[in-house]
């Protein structure tokens, strides 16, 4: 590792555990300890074929990169490069020129200023260029392609282009089709229809018109207090009957009891008889505004099953997730039903009904406990707009789609307002 020539194993070992392993949980080696004795049990239950492995090309185990994410992240990775390029010339200066003085500010500045590195300019070509020029490739599989020009062709060329999702351009040169592949988990996130064909097909997607991305913001366009809320949470967690996971205490695992993680972290565990009240307990809590229950938490909980995920209690609050509407079933001490968001990896253990009236072939133990708010809600802005859909069709949708953002006229009556090239 650079900059670590001259320390010992232990300090080189505690920059590896810091930097490289289970980042998102900083410095906490104990959660770390934790989760890592958590996967260790997951890849032996695999192997004992008693769970099923995760689908990473599903979208229950995705999250979207953000442009403001992406342009932090390069910024921190650009000045990263340039501390480390300035560290490197001033020891070089200071073995050749022994009259260097290293606390004079003056000096350093001008000594730094004969070797410029412009870390606007990276910025300025990332947006411009959409080229990501970083020595760490920014655990990204690809340098280029990260913008595209918003066309201005007509309204629904233009709004698609705040609404894709892509997976990527490495993946446009692999031979397999696994990535295109529409998967059940997009169901409510992705829009089925509106895909370009050719080449781009599976990989640019949009968002359906319900669907939208989790950010820092509340409702109320407040910045959310991630500590403050995961305090509060865990305290509901404890009260519903949650054991804290604390330093030098035994636990079992599944089946007696079920892991529960907050943001990726283990925080305790739940009896598996109890974990279906406690899940019912923060629903209900997020239906009435609980400020332990952000409006976009997501309790992904997944029941014991032989031979299925491997199970737990999974509660996410970070930004950058796909949330969707959907109307909550259990009837509230005012009588009216409440409208609750709810993420992709939740969906795939949820009873979710169709507006149609019918139970869509659901047994009498498995009632259904939410319902979808519109019956076209799984399609995205521009194929909501394609007329007749359910007579057509699915190819004629999907090229629809894309006829619908071609050159077409539109009224001009607020032409004079407007500053459109075309």
């Amino acid at each position: 590792m650079e900059g670590f020539e001259k320390d010992d194993y232990e300090t080189v070992a505690e920059a590896v555990i810091k930097d490289h392993i289970l980042v998102h949980l900083q410095n906490d080696n104990h959660a770390k300890f934790n989760l890592l004795i958590f996967m260790l049990q997951k890849l032996y239950a695999l192997v004992d074929q008693t769970t099923s492995p995760d689908n990473p090309d599903a979208l229950q185990f995705q999250e979207a990169l953000l442009p403001g994410h992406l342009i932090t992240v390069f910024l921190k990775d650009r000045i990263q490069d340039w501390l480390q390029k300035s560290k490197r010339l001033i020891m070089e200066e200071i073995t050749k020129n022994k009259s260097f003085e290293l606390n004079n500010s003056l000096e350093i500045r001008k000594f730094l200023s004969k070797y410029t590195t412009s870390v606007g300019r990276a910025i300025e070509t990332l947006i411009k260029v959409g080229r990501a020029n970083s020595q760490s490739m920014l655990d990204l599989p690809q340098r280029e392609g990260m913008t595209i020009q918003a066309e201005r062709l007509n309204f629904h060329r233009y709004i698609s282009h705040f609404r894709s999702v892509h997976r990527g351009s490495s993946f446009a040169k692999m031979r397999t089709t696994t990535v295109r592949k529409l998967l059940p988990e997009s169901w409510g996130f992705l829009c089925p229809v509106h895909t370009p064909d050719g080449e781009p097909c599976g990989l640019l997607n949009h968002m359906t018109s319900i669907c939208r991305i989790s950010s820092c913001y509340n409702s109320e366009g407040a910045i959310k207090d991630f500590q403050k809320i995961k305090d509060k949470l865990l305290v509901e967690l404890v009260r519903g009957g949650m054991i804290p996971l604390l330093p030098k205490m035994e636990h079992t695992g599944p089946p007696e009891v079920l892991h529960v993680h907050l943001d990726g972290c283990i925080v305790g565990s739940i009896a598996s008889a109890k974990i279906e009240e406690v899940v019912n307990y923060l629903r209900r809590l997020k239906l009435l505004a609980h400020p332990a229950t952000p409006e976009d938490l997501e309790v992904g909980y997944v029941p014991l099953s032989l031979g299925g995920a491997y199970p737990g209690l999974y509660l996410f609050t970070s930004p950058a997730r796909f949330v969707r509407p959907v109307k909550n079933l259990v009837s509230l001490p005012d009588g009216e039903t409440r409208i609750e968001l709810i993420g992709p990896f939740e969906q795939a253990f949820m009873e979710i009904r169709c507006p149609d009236g019918g139970d869509g072939g659901r047994k009498k133990e498995f009632p259904a406990t939410h319902e979808e708010i519109h019956p076209t809600a799984i399609l995205s802005v521009v194929a909501n707009l394609t007329p007749w859909s359910d007579h057509n069709q699915s190819p004629r949708n999907m090229y629809q789609c894309q006829m619908a953002k071609q050159t077409m006229g539109f009224c001009g009556q607020a032409l004079k307002y407007r500053t459109d090239v075309k």
